[in-house]
């Protein structure tokens, strides 16, 4: 697969996921959103928020 298929690939599921599950499995150990509040929180953080 080309990279550039890989991140259209990326893109889209994340574009298209219901919830923040799709976030788990694609990105690292240290990824963070920034919240609106400008606190950060982890990926699996986010998921458990959501959920």
């Amino acid at each position: 697969m080309s990279n550039t298929k890989a991140i259209e690939d990326l893109i889209n599921g994340y574009g298209t996921s219901e919830d923040s599950s799709f976030l788990i499995p694609n990105v690292t150990e240290d990824f963070l959103v920034v919240r609106p509040s400008g606190n950060p929180i982890s990926a699996k953080g986010l998921k458990k928020s959501i959920i």
